[in-house]
């Protein structure tokens, strides 16, 4: 049912229930005392939405008590409260107290009725202010930030599906404000610039091999040829160097490549067209690098493929690079580059390298790089002038990104293409293209930024196997990252309204999540032992859930570990002579420094406090070791009002600068609830029979990943945050919870096309 009565002997007790039964994203509607104890409505998130989008549907309130209660108190409406925790129950009941018993429903009562009414108008006040938060928060007759960066991006004179798979992930702090146009540009700048750096990660001429220039005609490829030339004499020597000309059709081509050839003192050599290049290959066995200068010939030319076909080299790497006039049309270099990648597939040799030429002549830079990024080439020089070798230069993705923009500002009004002109086909395919090019750069920045990242992507390969082989080829997976340095042990047995227990996690320094997780029923049973079958991952710091027995104790200490715990206020520690509990000694702690953390999705304000304790824990029976107390007390920034306090103790050898990692920490809390929705989100898709121990491993992955996208602050983050957001479609900001449905989504979606690529090549394979 949508509204589910929840009674206790408090209001701790009651909420609890709430929170086991709902999660953290329930929704309180009213709360009362009774004489029973204390009465709380409360509502799941996705039954309000259903509820509120039919209100009349909304069945009645759940009885209560036989005897007739006080009036209810309207609490907090739609106020969403802090849960520590959270249960996803399969099924669930009326939460009243158990050992009461249930009386049977009465007739209906005015109060019941009342009850009945009251949720109702909740319900259609929720309805109004969804309605609300809605709308655009723009005012009438102002642009949007989206509107306003799609105008620049058309009058610069990028295509329609760039320019929507370019915006898609604009995060919704800078989307929900459109006065602040400089960053929304700024953002948009770095954006472009890595679309295109993403496709300048590869040198084609550092492996040596042949290297040939390919392209319509009259698009410098003589001139280019020349300039690559003297750049690699000077990298290589001229003796390692040699060119090749098959432009036989041009008057006077071969004899303008001679006269470079003998200036720069390299080989040269010359064939016809129609000739195989293969037929020259032991003429240039001694050569570390070939450049070949190719016939222009149009796109539209029958004999294209022919001519690629005619530069097979048999037992030499080849390369091809498209060359491609920056002043174009967008319309001309759609087609060469769509013709060429054809005939280059067709002639068996895939043509993913590009070089731009022309750039000084060309008004617009945006159709050109617009190809580019839409088709995949890795854009590797920018020749912009007759000089040789000085006109060409290395790609510099940010420059370009800014001459395209700029000259956008300078030609407004006046897009090359739009979606009007565009054929239906045509556009629908650009925009899968460009969803799939959204995907693999996503994949690119979680691999290049994220430490064992590749770990997860193992893991979720695992799906293929049998579901009895997926547990033992997870273990060979698990392991310490590279960058990994702390092991963060969870307590042993269930999670807190779970069947499962926690795994532990591996932390880099600073306390970032990372890697796959080591599942419990892997370790062996007591600390001691559990801590040595770890040690030969050589984790540098352990971080436990509790303070550790003298047994542990004693065996970090002859281990010489570092480690960390967590404490409670009550813990009774020796300072001074006396033992007192943690909670009195923590104001003569000394002050370290303050930072923003997250609990249960809330940002605070945490004030770290450290205390050093020589005598340890137990001077009397000679288990003194000296321990740091560490205190953490977290605030809410606006109102100051304190929130929380968490105490921990660390060992003498531990780093004296703590507070990064304990702020982790406090992050890390919410991690139970995290995993548990990644593991019913998971099981609840169509992966197919999985192992149990898979799915928790990779739930309890994916919940850490998404608390190291959050706590990041680089703009990468930022990016990879709005556009997980924009695969998820949620107009939330970008909360951990948000992001770590969007991670699930983003798995599901890269297996969907895996299979669909593998369906079409299989098509493709029997109906040849």
């Amino acid at each position: 049912m949508s509204v589910i009565r929840f009674t206790g002997v408090n209001s701790r007790d009651a909420m609890r229930r709430v929170r086991d039964a709902l999660g953290e994203d329930a929704l309180i509607l009213a709360n009362r005392r009774t004489e029973q104890g204390y009465e709380i409505l409360a509502m799941a998130e996705e039954h309000a939405v259903a509820a509120t989008q039919a209100p009349e549907a909304l069945p009645p309130a759940v009885p209560s008590s036989a005897k007739a209660p006080a009036e209810p108190t309207p609490g907090p409406q739609l106020e969403r409260h802090p849960l520590t925790q959270a249960s996803t129950p399969e099924v669930v009941e009326d939460a009243s107290v158990k050992h009461a018993p249930r009386p049977a429903r009465p007739p209906a009562e005015p109060l019941e009725q009342d009850f009945a009414a009251l949720g109702r108008r909740l319900l259609d006040e929720m309805q109004e202010m969804r309605t609300l938060l809605d709308r655009p928060r723009v005012a009438p007759g102002e642009k949007s930030l989206t509107a306003q960066l799609m105008q620049e991006l058309h009058n610069a004179g990028f295509s329609q599906p760039l320019a929507d798979s370019l915006l898609t992930g604009l995060p919704p702090e800078l989307a929900d404000a459109p006065t602040r146009i400089a960053e929304g540009r700024e953002w948009l700048m770095q954006r472009l610039t890595r679309r295109l750096s993403h496709e300048t990660t590869h040198d084609p001429f550092s492996a040596g091999g042949i290297v040939a220039l390919v392209g319509p005609t009259g698009v410098g490829k003589t001139t280019t040829t020349a300039k690559l030339a003297a750049r690699q004499v000077m990298r290589l020597g001229a003796d390692a160097v040699a060119l090749v000309s098959t432009d036989s059709y041009r008057i006077g081509a071969h004899e303008q490549l001679r006269i470079y050839a003998e200036l720069l003192g390299v080989s040269l050599l010359t064939v016809d067209n129609d000739t195989p290049l293969e037929t020259l290959l032991p003429r240039l066995a001694d050569k570390q690098l070939v450049i070949v200068d190719t016939v222009g010939m149009s796109q539209r030319d029958a004999r294209l493929v022919d001519q690629l076909e005619s530069l097979r080299a048999t037992g030499r790497p080849l390369h091809l690079l498209l060359l491609l006039n920056a002043g174009s049309q967008g319309e001309t270099l759609e087609e060469v580059v769509t013709t060429y990648q054809r005939a280059a597939n067709a002639a068996g040799h895939p043509l993913r390298e590009a070089i731009l030429t022309k750039h000084d002549e060309a008004a617009r830079l945006a159709p050109v790089l617009d190809v580019v990024i839409r088709h995949g080439l890795r854009l590797h020089y920018v020749s912009h002038g007759q000089r040789v070798p000085e006109d060409l230069s290395p790609v510099q993705a940010d420059t370009l990104a800014q001459q395209a923009l700029v000259q956008g500002a300078e030609h407004a009004g006046s897009a090359w293409h739009s979606r009007a002109e565009a054929p239906r086909l045509s556009r629908l395919s650009h925009q899968l293209l460009g969803q799939g090019r959204n995907l693999a750069t996503l994949w690119q920045t979680l691999r290049r930024e994220v430490p064992g990242f590749s770990a997860l992507e193992a893991a979720w390969e695992l799906t293929d196997l049998p579901a009895g082989r997926q547990d033992d080829a997870l273990a060979r997976l698990q392991g310490r990252p590279t960058e990994a340095s702390c092991l963060l042990w969870a307590r042993p047995g269930p999670a807190r309204g779970q069947t499962w227990a926690m795994p532990a996690l591996w932390l880099t320094e600073d306390g970032m999540p990372c890697g796959l997780p080591l599942l419990q029923h892997q370790q062996p049973a007591g600390w001691p032992e559990r801590l040595a079958w770890s040690s030969a991952w050589q984790p540098r710091m352990h971080i436990l859930p509790n303070l550790p027995d003298a047994g542990t104790r004693h065996w970090l200490e002859s281990e010489g570990c570092t480690w960390l715990s967590h404490a409670s206020p009550h813990n009774r520690l020796w300072y001074a002579g006396i033992k007192q509990p943690l909670r009195e000694l923590a104001p003569l702690a000394t002050w370290q420094n303050q930072q923003v953390t997250m609990l249960r999705q809330q940002p605070l304000l945490a004030d770290f406090h450290r205390l050093s304790l020589p005598e340890g824990l137990a001077p009397r029976h000679n288990e003194g070791a000296p321990l740091e107390a560490w205190c953490g007390r977290l605030t809410h920034a606006e109102s100051g009002k304190t929130a929380s306090e968490r105490y921990w103790i660390a060992s003498a050898t531990a780093p004296s600068a703590l507070s990064l990692l304990l702020g982790r920490l406090v992050m890390l809390d919410s991690m139970t609830t995290l995993t548990a929705r990644a593991d019913k989100a998971l099981a609840e898709t169509q992966l197919g029979e999985i192992d149990r121990n898979w799915r928790l491993a990779m739930a309890a992955g994916l919940a850490g990943l998404a608390c190291h996208l959050t706590a990041t602050q680089a703009s990468w983050a930022l990016d990879l945050r709005g556009e997980l957001l924009a695969l998820n479609g949620s107009r939330r900001r970008a909360g951990t919870q948000a992001l770590l449905d969007g991670l699930i989504l983003l798995f599901l979606v890269e297996d969907t096309f895996v299979n669909l690529g593998a369906q079409w090549r299989g098509g493709s394979a029997h109906a040849s």
